[in-house]
């Protein structure tokens, strides 16, 4: 499991800069006709503040190269309450296997000039 912990500031532009390389048995685990989703939420008991998925439109998560297992959260604004919210990554796979391999935690922060 990878853990991996970021910011962005409220109503801002997230650039969406982060490549993820999912590897499973020591190689890339293909990720050919897979959905990712990642559900946000301030704790395990409540309702996902919000979503990325690579089945919303627009893509909030695309995957870059799927033979490489590299998938990336799109660039998009981020409008969420400033807060520590907890994720993780589910993917689903073609053969309809699902795995979690990446959690952690996003810092919204609030916006100070507007």
């Amino acid at each position: 499991m990878y853990i991996f912990d970021f910011q962005v500031v409220n109503n801002d532009t997230f650039e969406g800069n982060y490549t993820f390389t999912i590897v499973k048995n020591s190689l890339p685990l293909d990720l050919t006709g897979a959905t990712i989703k990642a559900d946000f939420r301030i704790s395990t008991n409540h309702d996902p503040a919000f979503t990325m998925t690579t089945e919303s439109t627009p893509q909030t998560v695309e995957i870059t190269d799927p033979t490489a297992g590299k998938f990336k959260f799109s660039k998009q604004i981020i409008s969420a309450k400033p807060c520590n919210y907890q994720y993780d990554v589910q993917i689903t796979l073609s053969t309809g296997e699902i795995f979690t391999y990446l959690k952690g935690t996003l810092t919204v922060l609030q916006d100070i000039t507007q």
